[in-house]
């Protein structure tokens, strides 16, 4: 489940150069990222799937992430997933825990928002794969061979800029794919509170400190 909630985050987010990239695709990504950037706060609606065609296994999930600033709130499977800023906070009702860690922890450092918009400018190549129904694909091809995925393809709206659609093809024959349902503006201020770990908010939850 926690590998299945990072990739859903990676890939809703979806500086260097890489000289074997497309232009056009990494121009494409550039301006996604920069119209995202322009938020100072945005809510996401989204829907997870995981896919292994072999097997006959197709799994969907509906999650919602709130991001302000350098913080971050992600609440999918009945896991909440938060970033305060200083530390990554991971809280399952199920076993009545809170974990604690820190944000350079293997790839969880990539779910620091203002980090993956950057996500196609490190280590990938970028090539544009075609259009349709108004988005264009662009695949992004992993430099590093010992990643568990051989390629993610995201589709990109071409009337706003905006991602609308990642997915992750696994090298085991998992694919995990995420779709936006909506982007916006939150229509209230989101409080510093929601993206914080305090014992009153989860008073019957063991605190495991794996920092």
């Amino acid at each position: 489940m926690k590998r299945l909630i990072i990739s859903a985050v990676a890939l809703l987010m979806g500086v260097g150069a890489f000289a074997q990239s497309d232009p056009a695709a990494k121009a494409l990504l550039d301006k996604s990222a920069a119209k995202f950037k322009t938020y100072e706060s945005a809510e996401v609606k989204f829907s997870m799937t995981m896919q292994n065609k072999a097997e006959g296994i197709e799994d969907g999930y509906d999650g919602v992430a709130y991001m302000k600033g350098n913080m971050y709130r992600v609440e999918l499977m009945g896991v909440v997933n938060f970033f305060d800023g200083q530390y990554i906070y991971s809280y399952n009702p199920d076993i009545a825990e809170v974990s604690v860690k820190n944000p350079n922890d293997s790839e969880e450092e990539l779910l620091q928002p203002n980090e993956l918009f950057e996500i196609h400018n490190k280590g990938f190549v970028q090539k544009s794969a075609g259009s349709e129904g108004g988005l264009t694909k662009v695949d992004l091809i992993p430099t590093d061979d010992t990643k568990s995925f051989s390629k993610l393809t995201v589709w990109v709206s071409s009337s706003t800029n905006m991602i609308q659609k990642v997915v992750s093809y696994g090298k085991d024959g998992n694919d995990v794919i995420v779709e936006i349902k909506s982007f916006a503006k939150p229509q209230t201020a989101l409080s510093d509170n929601l993206f914080k770990y305090s014992t009153e908010a989860y008073p019957d939850a063991e605190l495991v400190d794996l920092r």
